[in-house]
C-alpha cells in the first residue's frame, strides 16, 4: 500500500524481548498510559507479542510468533460484544514473539478518502523481515491488512506458505454458513448475471473453475466471501483488492489465459483459511484485504460494505453520482467525429441535463485503435507507432479542447476524455501517459475513461497503480478516472483494483446489432451477440452490483431505445418496448451514461426524460448520502424490483421501483434498515401510488413496463 498523504502524526513503539524500549519521537501525539495509539475511537497497540487493533465497532487481535507470522487471535463485533474466533482466550503467543516494532500514522491517505489510523509492524525492523499494514476508519466495522517481504525469509522466519496466509481460525457461532460471490469482467463477452452467489462447500459443473474439493472441505477463488450465523443474521465478509481470479498477473500468461488456480479460501476441518499469492522467495507484498463484520443479514451487510467502500473514496456530490455523455454507444465509433460534430453535441446534452461531455476513442492524433495494426501497437507502443500519438488530431479537434471545454462549462457541464495506457514493455511508458494526462487535465479534461489496458505481470500492474495513484495525488482527487472493465481478452485491475480512483465502466450494450451474424461475418466470440442493449438487463446488473459496490461507482448506460428497432424482431424485452423514462430511470441509482449521440435524440425522448433528469437532480444528493439497498426480486424481465435508500438518520428515504412485464398490479416489499412507523409518501416521478404498512411499502402500478420514484418521511 502507497500511504504519500498521511500526515503528522507518527510513532513509535518497541516490543523487543532483550533490550527497553527505544524513545518515542517528539510528536503532537503520544501514546496513551495504555500503551494504544489513538486516532478518534480508532486504536492500535502492541503488548507482549499481542497486536490490537479496533474502534468502537470492530477488533481484531493477533499473535506474534516467534518466527514473525501472526496467529488470528480474535475478530470482535464490538457491536454486538460478538466473537467470531472459537477459543480466543488465552492471548499468550505459542513462541518467544520476536523483536518487532509498531508505527502508526493518520489522516486521510489520499485526497479521495476519509481520515483514518494507519499501523505498521515491522517483524525484526532493519533485518528485511515480514512488514504488516493495517488501516482503519472510526466510521465503519471494518480493517484493511497487506503485508509486504523485502526479500528473502531471514533464518528461522515463517515458511512463506506461513506468510501468505492471511487469516486461519475456527468460526465460533454453531451452524455458520458460507457464500462465497463471483462476480464476471469481460463484459463484452458475458451476456448473463455479472455476479453470482453460491451457498456452502458444495462444487458443482458450474463453478469448477472457480472451486475445488479437499478432504472435509473445499478451496474457493474469488474476491468476496462472507460467513453467517442464520440465528443472529451477524457475519463477517472478506473483501480482496485484486483483479478478478483469471485476470491476475500470477494466475496467467502472456495471452491472458489462466495458466494456474490461485485458491483465495479453503474451508477443511471446519476452519476458515485466507490465503495470498503475492510473497515470493525474492519478496512481494499482497494485495489489500478487508475483513469486516455486519448485522442484520443482507441489507446490513450491503449497508456496511457501502459505508466502508465511501471511507476509501467518499462520496462528493459535484464530483460523484453525475451523468456522463459519451457518443460511441452509437457505434459509430470516429466517423462522426469533427469539431461542428462536437459543438452540435454538446448543446444537445445540456438540454437533456447531462453534468460531464466526454469524447470517446478517435480524439487523438494516433492511429485509430480499430484500424491499427494490433501486432505493432503491442510490440512498439503508442509512443513506437508515433511520438505524438496523444496530440490532438488536427482535422477533428483543429483548435485542441479549450473553445470545447469553454462551451461545455457555459452550459454547466464539466468535460472528459477517452484514454488508452501504453499497455506495451509492461507499462513501461506510465511516466509519458501521466504527463499527457495532466496536460490534458490542465485544458479542462477531469473526467477520464481508461480503456485497452492489457495487464500480464506483476511489473505492469505496479506500473499502472503508480499511475493512478499518482494522477489522483496530484490533482488532488479532482481528475475521476473511470476504469473499463469490458475487454474480452484484456487483463485489466478490474472492479477491485483501484477502489478511490472513480467509477467502473461496467459494460458496453449496443442496439446495433442483430442477434445472429449476418451471412459472411468472419468468426468471432461476439456472435451470437454478448453486447446486445436490453433494460432489464442493465438494471439486473446495477441491482446485483450495488449489494457489493458503492453504487454511485457504477457507470451505466441508458441508450435511445428508439433505434434500430427491427433488429430485435418481436422479442417482447425489446428496448423499445420500454419508455424513454423507464430507460433512464433503471440507471438512477448509478452515476448514468448517456451512452449515445444526444443529438440523434427524437424530440419526443428529450421531452420524456429531461424532467426526469432535473428531478433525479433535486433529489440524487440525498438519495446517495443513504444506505442504497436492492429491494424486490432480481430483475428479469418479468419483476417488481428497485431500490432504497435509506436515510443515515433513518427518518426516511427514497424509493424507486419497477413493475417489470408482468401482470401484477400491486406489491409489498420490505423497507430495509427502517423501524415501523407513519411514514407521508410523496410520488416524484412515474406512475403510481404508495402507502407504508407497518414496515412494508404497498405500491400499485397500474401500467406494465412502469416505474415509480417516491420519497418517504417519517411523520
Amino acid at each position: 500500500m502507497n500511504y504519500p498523504l498521511l500526515t503528522v502524526l507518527a510513532f513509535a513503539l518497541l516490543a523487543v524481548t532483550s533490550s527497553p524500549a527505544a524513545p518515542l519521537p517528539s510528536r503532537d501525539l503520544a501514546p496513551a498510559t495504555d500503551g494504544a495509539f489513538r486516532f478518534g475511537q480508532c486504536h492500535a497497540s502492541l503488548q507482549a507479542g499481542v497486536l490490537r487493533i479496533g474502534n468502537g465497532r470492530i477488533e481484531r487481535t493477533w499473535r506474534v510468533e516467534g518466527d514473525g507470522s501472526l496467529t488470528t487471535h480474535s475478530l470482535l463485533d464490538s457491536a454486538q460484544s460478538l466473537e467470531w474466533v472459537a477459543g480466543s482466550g488465552s492471548t499468550a503467543p505459542a513462541t518467544e514473539p520476536p523483536p518487532c516494532a509498531l508505527t502508526a500514522e493518520s489522516g486521510p491517505a489520499g485526497p479521495t478518502e476519509e481520515p483514518s489510523l494507519l499501523a505498521t509492524l515491522r517483524v525484526h525492523p532493519g533485518t528485511g523481515g515480514p512488514i504488516y499494514r493495517f488501516q482503519i476508519f472510526a466510521n465503519t466495522a471494518a480493517i484493511v491488512a497487506d503485508r509486504t517481504l523485502a526479500g528473502p525469509p531471514a533464518v528461522g522466519a515463517a515458511a512463506l506458505g506461513q506468510l501468505n496466509r492471511l487469516e486461519s481460525f475456527t468460526p465460533a457461532p454453531a451452524g455458520w454458513t458460507l457464500t462465497r460471490v463471483r462476480i464476471f469482467g469481460r463484459t463484452d463477452l458475458h451476456e448473463g448475471p455479472v455476479v453470482i452467489e453460491r451457498p456452502g462447500l458444495a462444487v458443482t459443473a458450474e463453478d469448477t473453475n472457480d472451486s475445488e474439493r479437499i478432504a472435509d472441505g473445499a478451496r474457493f477463488r474469488g474476491n468476496v466471501f462472507f460467513i453467517e450465523d442464520p440465528r443472529t443474521s451477524a457475519g463477517v465478509l472478506w473483501l480482496k483488492y485484486a483483479p478478478l481470479a483469471d485476470e491476475r498477473p500470477r494466475a496467467i500468461d502472456d495471452k491472458g489465459a489462466v495458466v494456474q488456480r490461485l485458491f483465495d479460501l479453503t474451508v477443511a476441518h471446519g476452519q476458515v483459511m485466507l490465503d495470498s499469492h503475492e510473497l515470493a522467495a525474492t519478496g512481494g507484498q499482497t494485495y489489500r484485504t478487508v475483513s469486516l463484520v455486519y448485522q442484520g443479514g443482507r441489507a446490513g451487510r450491503i449497508a456496511a460494505l457501502q459505508r466502508y467502500h465511501r471511507q476509501m473514496r467518499t462520496y462528493q456530490p459535484g464530483r460523484d453520482g453525475l451523468i456522463l455523455c459519451n457518443s460511441w454507444g452509437e457505434w459509430n465509433s470516429r466517423k462522426n467525429l469533427s469539431a461542428p460534430f462536437l459543438v452540435r453535441e454538446i448543446d444537445a446534452a445540456a438540454k437533456l441535463g447531462v453534468d460531464v461531455f466526454q469524447i470517446d476513442a478517435g480524439w487523438q492524433n494516433g492511429s485509430f485503435p480499430e484500424t491499427v495494426d494490433r501486432t505493432k501497437r503491442n510490440t512498439v507502443g503508442h509512443y513506437g507507432i508515433s511520438p505524438r500519438y496523444w496530440n490532438f488530431h488536427p482535422e477533428i479537434l483543429p483548435n485542441g479542447l479549450k473553445p470545447l471545454v469553454a462551451q461545455a462549462r457555459a452550459h454547466g457541464m464539466q468535460f472528459g476524455l477517452w484514454f488508452s495506457p501504453d499497455s506495451f514493455n509492461e507499462l513501461g511508458a506510465w511516466e509519458k501517459d501521466k504527463a499527457r494526462v495532466l496536460e490534458l487535465h490542465a485544458e479542462g479534461a477531469s473526467y477520464f475513461k481508461f480503456d485497452l489496458l492489457r495487464i500480464f505481470t506483476p511489473r505492469a500492474e505496479d506500473h499502472f497503480q503508480r499511475l493512478v495513484e499518482e494522477l489522483i495525488h496530484e490533482t488532488g482527487g479532482r481528475l475521476t478516472i473511470d476504469l473499463d472493465v469490458t475487454g474480452g481478452h484484456s487483463p485489466r485491475p478490474g472492479y477491485f483494483g483501484n477502489p478511490h480512483h472513480g467509477p467502473i465502466f461496467v459494460e458496453n450494450r449496443f442496439t446495433n446489432f442483430p442477434l445472429n451474424a449476418p451471412p459472411g461475418t468472419p468468426p468471432s466470440d461476439f456472435w451470437p451477440r454478448k453486447d446486445r442493449y436490453f433494460p432489464h438487463c442493465t438494471l439486473r446488473n446495477l441491482w446485483l452490483l450495488a449489494q457489493y459496490f458503492d453504487p454511485v461507482r457504477l457507470r451505466m448506460e441508458f441508450m435511445n431505445n428508439l433505434r434500430n428497432q427491427d433488429l430485435y424482431g418481436d422479442d417482447p424485452l425489446a428496448p423499445a418496448h420500454w419508455s424513454p423514462e423507464y430507460v433512464f430511470a433503471t440507471v438512477m441509482c448509478s452515476s448514468p451514461l448517456a451512452w449515445m449521440e444526444v443529438q440523434q435524440l427524437p424530440a419526443v425522448y428529450v421531452e420524456k426524460v429531461a424532467p426526469l433528469v432535473a428531478i433525479w437532480k433535486a433529489h440524487r444528493e440525498a438519495m446517495f448520502r443513504g444506505d442504497l439497498i436492492p429491494i424486490g426480486t432480481e430483475p428479469n424481465g418479468h419483476a417488481w424490483t428497485g431500490f432504497f435508500s435509506a436515510a443515515p438518520d433513518r427518518t426516511g428515504g427514497y424509493a424507486l421501483l419497477f413493475r417489470e412485464d408482468n401482470d401484477i398490479t400491486s406489491f409489498e416489499l420490505p423497507l430495509p434498515l427502517l423501524t415501523a412507523g407513519n411514514f407521508e409518501v410523496t410520488t416524484l416521478a412515474g406512475q403510481g401510488t404508495a402507502r407504508v404498512n407497518g414496515d412494508r411499502l404497498h405500491v400499485e402500478l397500474p401500467a406494465a413496463r412502469s416505474f415509480v420514484f417516491l420519497k418517504l418521511q417519517r411523520k
